[in-house]
């Protein structure tokens, strides 16, 4: 009985014949981190042309929610109950080292 073709070895090892070194182990690549700031989506959307032109991609992208100031109470008053600082967007960017 024969083993099923898809079972067969088309490489038939040879006895005596040498084995392959070990690979050599890869060194993990450096790279530059960089975290930027936005004031909002347009900012962020001008930036990211910029960053990807010179090499670098977003590793990660939060957005930050700004708390309400006591300068904001005295320099708008009341209204400040009424409005919430706009959030700002961070993003982690990264490259490989130059």
């Amino acid at each position: 009985m024969t083993a099923p073709a898809f079972a067969r070895s088309a490489v038939t090892p040879v006895s005596g014949a040498p084995t392959p070194p070990p690979a050599a182990p890869v060194a993990p690549q450096q790279m530059e981190t960089k975290v930027v700031e936005y004031t909002n989506s347009k900012a962020f959307q001008k930036g990211a042309r910029k960053m990807s032109k010179d090499g670098w991609t977003v590793q990660s992208q939060t957005q930050v929610e700004q708390r309400r100031g006591c300068l904001r109470f005295l320099t708008i008053g009341l209204f400040a109950f009424f409005t919430k600082p706009k959030p700002r967007i961070l993003v982690t960017w990264q490259r490989p080292l130059q």
